[in-house]
């Protein structure tokens, strides 16, 4: 695990982006800075009901944009300061991101 989420910083506007863009959603600048926000206050949660039931909360970075995140630890209510830790896109039980499988193409 890593301390913080890598963003990028607007080098022409300070304006703080996440998750990464080409262009400076502010200004349109294209050239960027990359800075950690380590710590956010949660602004809503929710509880995905499986097993191990599962919290998502929807926090304000300490550098401005939200994230939404899965939340471990003791609970949570909005208002909490938490500190943010990244887990590396590689690690075997932690998909960065779901991605449907295709159907098999049906002969006709």
């Amino acid at each position: 695990m890593t301390t913080g989420i890598q963003m990028q910083r607007c080098t022409r506007c300070a304006t703080v982006a996440f998750p990464f863009r080409l262009l400076c959603p502010h200004c349109h600048g294209h050239e960027f800075e990359n800075v950690m926000a380590r710590q956010g206050t949660v602004e809503e949660w929710t509880a995905q009901h499986t097993e191990p039931p599962t919290r998502f909360a929807s926090v304000r970075c300490d550098l401005g944009p939200i994230v939404v995140a899965a939340v471990h630890g003791p609970p949570i209510t909005p208002g909490t300061t938490i500190e943010l830790t990244s887990i590396p896109p590689t690690a075997p039980d932690n998909p960065i991101g779901y991605v449907p499988t295709p159907h098999a193409q049906e002969k006709r």
